[in-house]
């Protein structure tokens, strides 16, 4: 079973629980209903780690994850071999009476959905609900006041009007001791359960095995299901998938993730709490909840070399083109004994057909990476003779270097370090640039005309001068070497002090009243020797 809904989640879910709990690691892949908060919020390498996450607040806190992929890589005793349990979860957040999430999306991230044939009908009317912890504590609390608080206003549900209309009519007719309701979905007949008892109280209300809502009228011997039970069944529904972050947050289980620092502020946002106010303490509160989190943007980026003495050139680090490139090296990887990796047959469709931008074949994309660079690595470093004895936690020692990094795509550092400092500037600076005419800079002109050196963002400070940011050191240097004598722009190594107006004018105004000082102290002495 890969697509899990609302219709099977309940039945599934004490497979996932098992597989999560005999996982060796987990991998982990979402999908977004939007990418930008807002339509300056572009990555940029003027971003600092700080300003990024404050830009991926904003879109965590406005989006939604429509579809959550997750695979289980589990190790099979005594052989080379793990097997993944993948699931493709739709996922819709709850809304229930006072609970009710607002839902935005992103134009371009729906039609990106689209051509990947997303199924916006599953998402929509099938998808797991969820609730954050606060969203829980607030229907917990109207709970405890009384159970059947969690009826919802008769007033704002048709069907269940249409539905105490027929058991009031069937109780004055006084004829059939049994009446058949229709067939519901789990979180409906718990929903009709508890309001019918409340409306009804001498009618027992029972749900058959088909899924089918039968009342039937009290004898004064019998006794109703409790409403507090009722109540506590139907919360435990309406939390539906967050069970399965809490699962993983107290399994501890290594998470894997590709370019995953969105998809963790977005799994805090969505099924734990509001996201803190500042960048260091979202990465302790998410390092306590995740003690072991690998992207594998990191583990290519700070292992190349390591991989090129292995004949593996990595190209692109897109996905599909890692997964590809790894499983094309097959031939040449045969003699470090890799480990057989399995798509188990309760996930048949991607054990035959690529899935693309779907979260859970992505999950088992990002976990295939992971295990085939991880074996590499550690092979790298304990020698092939240990190929065969290499285990799990061998991997994790060898690539220790890797671990707990999120990638920071386009800013002014390469991670962020969830255990310790986050690294200092990765990129070459920025540059001045200065017109040396009348005519104003263009900032698409200037992105273009430089683009060719390194990837650059540009920001222009007023209409003739802008700061450059360059992504790399040689491009950089090519960029000053060639526009050394360029007749139109003079093009610098930016300085703080010469090319910032409002740092030169704050040092030049600090000088000036320092002289200002130095003078009142002087003639002030000068008074005090002719008083003298």
């Amino acid at each position: 079973m890969c697509d899990l809904t609302k219709e099977n989640f309940q039945q599934f879910f004490p497979e996932v629980k098992e597989h999560i709990e005999k996982a060796a690691f987990i991998a982990l892949d979402l999908e977004f209903s939007g990418l930008t908060a807002e339509i300056d919020h572009v990555n940029s390498l003027f971003d600092s780690a700080e300003f990024r996450y404050q830009k991926l607040k904003m879109m965590a806190k406005k989006f939604t994850i429509p579809q959550f992929g997750l695979t289980a890589f589990v190790k099979t005793k005594e052989t080379n071999c793990y097997k993944a349990y993948t699931y493709n979860f739709y996922i819709f957040p709850a809304s229930w009476g006072s609970v009710d999430s607002w839902l935005t999306c992103q134009a371009s991230s729906l039609k990106f959905l689209c051509c990947h044939e997303f199924d916006f009908n599953k998402w929509i009317y099938k998808g797991v609900s969820y609730l954050s912890i606060e969203q829980e504590e607030e229907l917990k609390s109207q709970m405890k006041q009384s159970p059947f608080n969690l009826a919802r206003d008769i007033d704002d549900d048709y069907m269940l009007k249409e539905i105490l209309r027929k058991v009031r009519d069937w109780l004055m007719e006084e004829q059939e001791d049994v009446i058949c309701l229709g067939e519901f979905d789990a979180l409906q007949r718990l929903y009709l359960q508890l309001a019918l008892k409340k409306a009804f109280p001498s009618v027992h209300v029972e749900i058959k095995d088909s899924g089918e809502v039968v009342a039937s009228r009290l004898t004064s011997a019998e006794s109703s299901t409790d409403e507090h039970q009722i109540a506590e069944n139907l919360l435990d529904n309406l939390l539906g998938f967050s069970k399965v972050i809490r699962l993983l947050i107290k399994s501890k289980k290594p998470l894997i993730g590709h370019n995953c620092l969105t998809d963790m502020l977005l799994i805090y946002e969505n099924f734990i709490h509001p996201l803190p106010d500042k960048l260091s303490e979202f990465k302790k509160i998410i390092h306590d909840l995740f003690p072991v989190i690998i992207d594998t943007k990191i583990l290519i980026r700070e292992n190349r070399k390591s991989l090129r003495g292995l004949g593996i050139d990595i190209g692109s680090t897109a996905l599909q083109s890692l997964y590809l490139t790894l499983k094309n090296s097959a031939a040449k990887l045969s003699a470090l004994n890799p480990p057989t990796i399995i798509i188990h047959h309760t996930s048949p469709k991607y054990e035959h057909a690529e899935h693309l931008h779907e979260a859970g074949y992505d999950s088992y994309l990002a976990g295939f990476i992971f295990i085939k660079l991880a074996h590499m690595l550690t092979v790298t470093k304990l020698g092939r003779a240990s190929s065969p004895l290499i285990t799990f936690h061998d991997y994790v020692q060898s690539i220790q270097p890797s671990v707990n990094k999120l990638y920071l795509m386009r800013a002014n550092i390469g991670y962020v370090s969830l255990k310790g400092s986050d690294p200092s500037y990765n990129i070459p600076g920025w540059l001045y640039v200065q017109s040396k005419d009348s005519s104003a800079l263009d900032a698409s002109e200037l992105a273009e005309l430089f683009e060719g050196y390194s990837t650059v963002d540009v920001r222009l400070i007023d209409r003739k001068t802008a700061i450059i940011a360059v992504s790399s050191f040689i491009g950089c240097r090519n960029i000053l070497k060639d526009f050394k004598s360029d007749g139109q722009l003079l093009v610098r190594k930016y300085n703080i002090f010469q090319h910032n107006k409002l740092v030169r004018y704050s040092l030049w105004g600090s000088l000036a009243l320092m002289g200002a000082i130095c003078v009142w102290a002087l003639l002030g002495d000068q008074k005090s020797s002719d008083v003298g």
